[in-house]
């Protein structure tokens, strides 16, 4: 195995970085691309002299009727005055009355309106009779569509007008196809830096994620003893039905492993495996030091289990350390009560050499002790002298 390092912080710093540097790279970019792009949009539009919206020349056919507008591909109209404007359906439609007395509505491109002082009349836009949409029956915009002599059809004079491009709905565009995206991708890393670093859980992949902090939970006896070595220490830091105390989610192994390198001088496999000897082995226990003994073993068993919940071993190699330091607690100890009431004489011994005023600390962990023995799903109801195994075997011996 090896040590699972923490790349998370560059990670995050680096694409922070990149993300940054192209961010200023676009601001300085836009206005240099601006006017290029928005002439290239302006090529994929009609707004030329003659097009539908422009303004009409002498050339352009005067329409009279709804024949003349049916029977002609563009036209204008000439009016005495600036025809009344409706809403329906949200746009702004106009009035067209022909002196015939035939009604229709026109959307007009307000631009290319000419007053032809020489008439005394008013010229609109280039236009084309085009199939007009029904609204719903239930809807005022019907009833105003149907007071038109010709509901079906309305007259077009805008054209592409209604949609030039400008320099300013170009940069928009701009941003919205560059800065959007980068502003999302700036998301998506805070969210994927935050899982990791366990200030929420993921929205994606949530089930391999549960599956990952869910695997500090013991899978059968083996393990549910291995646990209840260190089930005080366990809930004391988290919740005693997990490994470690904790689930195993990145903030929570990132405690953990800080908690080893400063208390323990535990870095990785090696220096884990070597502090697991060492309290396994450095003392050469009398009849009378039992109580040194199972607070020393009950840590390295402790040790095992953050080993794992770190990364720094997988499960085989806990099970094998777990079962190899299980083995000599059961023939050291007699019970549960012979193994957590000298693991308690131990704590207590090392509490009051190391510190002061432990009073408060040492009753604690004791009430810890007495709550985790009185519970109906006690941590201590797996019985002491199973056989512990290396390897899981499920329920159909595989």
């Amino acid at each position: 195995m090896y040590r699972i390092k923490d790349y998370n912080g560059l990670f995050f710093s680096s694409w922070l970085s990149v993300i940054s540097t192209l961010i200023f790279i676009f601001a300085i970019a836009t206005p240099l691309f601006t006017q290029p792009l928005n002439n290239v949009r302006i090529m994929f539009i009609d707004i030329s002299d003659g097009s539908v919206g422009s303004k009409a020349d002498d050339s352009v056919m005067v329409a009279k009727s709804i024949a003349d507008m049916e029977k002609t591909e563009k036209f204008t109209v000439e009016l005495r005055k600036m025809p009344l404007k409706r809403t329906i359906g949200g746009k702004t439609y106009y009035d067209i009355r022909f002196s015939n007395g035939e009604h229709v509505a026109a959307l007009l491109n307000l631009d290319s309106v000419q007053r032809l002082e020489a008439d005394k009349t008013v010229r609109l836009p280039v236009g084309k009779w085009v199939k007009w949409e029904s609204f719903s029956k239930n809807s005022n915009a019907y009833s105003e569509q149907m007071s038109y002599t010709d509901s079906t059809h309305y007259i077009d004079m805008v054209g592409d007008f209604k949609s030039i491009p400008t320099a300013k709905t170009t940069r928009g565009l701009i941003a919205d196809n560059l800065y959007l995206p980068l502003n999302i991708l700036f998301f998506l890393l805070i969210r994927r830096y935050g899982v990791k670093k366990g200030w929420f859980e993921p929205v994606l992949f949530k089930k391999k994620f549960m599956k990952t902090a869910n695997s500090t939970i013991p899978i059968d006896d083996s393990e549910r003893w291995f646990l209840a070595t260190y089930a005080m220490w366990s809930e004391y830091v988290g919740d005693a039905r997990f490994m470690c105390g904790l689930q195993k989610k990145p903030k929570n192994q990132k405690n953990i492993r800080n908690i080893l390198k400063r208390d323990w001088g535990i870095t990785d496999k090696q220096s884990g495996i070597d502090m697991i000897n060492e309290l396994k082995n450095s003392y050469c226990y009398g009849n009378d030091d039992r109580d040194l003994l199972a607070w020393d073993l009950c840590r390295a068993m402790q040790l095992s289990g953050c080993l794992f919940f770190c990364n720094y071993i997988d499960r085989e190699t806990m099970r094998a350390v777990s079962c190899d330091v299980g083995r000599q607690i059961q023939q050291k100890f007699s019970s549960w009560e012979d193994l957590c009431e000298n693991y308690l004489e131990g704590f207590s011994l090392w509490r009051t050499h190391n510190f002061e005023n432990s009073r408060d600390e040492i009753t604690e962990r004791i009430q810890i002790y007495e709550d985790l023995r009185d519970r109906e799903d006690s941590p201590y109801s797996v019985y002491f002298g199973t056989i512990l195994t290396e390897v899981f075997y499920d329920k159909n011996g595989e």
